[in-house]
C-alpha cells in the first residue's frame, strides 16, 4: 500500500496543476514556502488541517476526496432529502424503518427481474 502522505501529495498537484496554479502560488495562498508545498506533494511532509480545509476551498473539494480519494459530495445528490434527514437525525427508530422499506423494495425489484 501505498504511503498516505504520497496519495494526498499526488491528488493535490493533480489538482494544482488542474486549476494552472503553481507551487509558488499555492505556496503564496496558503501562506508557507515552496519548499513546504514541493515537501507535501512529494508526500514528505503533510499540511495543517487548517491548510487542507483552505486547500478544499482553494480547489473546490471536499476533505473526503484529499485524504481518501473518493468524492462522496456527489453521492448523496442521489439521495431524497427526506432520507438524508433521517440518516443524520441518528433516530435508530426512524433508520431502521426505512431499512424495512429498503429490505422490502430489493425484494420487489429481485422478484420483478426474476
Amino acid at each position: 500500500m501505498s504511503d498516505i502522505n504520497t496519495e494526498i501529495g499526488n491528488r493535490i498537484a493533480a489538482l494544482r496543476k488542474s486549476k494552472r496554479i503553481t507551487q509558488d502560488q499555492l505556496s503564496e495562498l496558503l501562506d508557507v514556502t515552496p519548499k513546504h508545498i514541493s515537501a507535501v506533494e512529494r508526500g514528505l511532509s503533510s499540511l495543517s488541517t487548517e491548510k487542507m480545509i483552505q486547500l478544499c476551498t482553494i480547489f473546490d473539494c471536499n476533505m473526503d476526496y484529499l485524504v481518501r480519494g473518493k468524492n462522496t459530495e456527489n453521492d448523496m445528490a442521489y439521495f431524497p432529502d427526506s432520507m438524508i434527514e433521517i440518516f443524520r437525525s441518528n433516530d435508530q427508530n426512524e433508520i431502521n424503518l426505512l431499512n424495512q422499506y429498503l429490505q422490502m423494495y430489493n425484494k420487489l425489484r429481485k422478484k420483478k427481474n426474476e
